[in-house]
């Protein structure tokens, strides 16, 4: 009898590329992501520095001390400005991620189909082999029951 080859075995391993390509793109998308909650909390960070500086202040020159204010306000607005930008370049980074899930998931699924028909294609040779033996046994059996010799 053949030795077992499975007809998708090629397949399997072009699925299995794919799966491992989109996981590392996933990967990648999560790591944007990441970096940019960084971003924000470095922003956060920064605005709270300016508010302390601010809290402190210059005392003793009031002039000085309305110019700073005006000067920190503006860039406490401005910072928050950056903020609400990368809130919604987060936002599509999560969407992104969300949509390189959904391909990985595919990419599984369509994986998995393959190596099942691998598996049924195994089961069905091992059969084969089963049966050729069954008959090869059956029919040693009843050439031993037909040539024996009588008594």
């Amino acid at each position: 009898m053949k030795k077992f080859r499975a007809r998708f075995l090629n397949v399997e391993k072009v699925r299995k590329i794919e799966l491992d390509r989109q996981i590392k793109e996933m990967a990648l998308a999560q790591r944007r992501a990441q970096a940019i909650e960084l971003e924000i909390r470095g922003m956060h960070e920064k605005i709270r520095l300016e508010i302390e500086r601010v809290r402190k202040g210059i005392t003793g020159f009031s002039h000085l001390e309305k110019d700073m204010q005006l000067i920190s306000a503006d860039y406490r607005k401005t910072t928050r400005a950056q903020i609400d930008s990368k809130r919604q370049e987060l936002m599509l980074a999560l969407q992104a991620i969300e949509r390189e899930r959904r391909k990985v998931v595919e990419k599984q699924k369509r994986k998995k189909i393959i190596t099942k028909l691998n598996e049924h294609e195994r089961d069905d040779y091992e059969e084969n082999i089963r049966r050729e033996e069954m008959r090869q046994l059956d029919e040693v059996g009843s050439n031993s029951w037909n040539f024996t010799p009588d008594q």
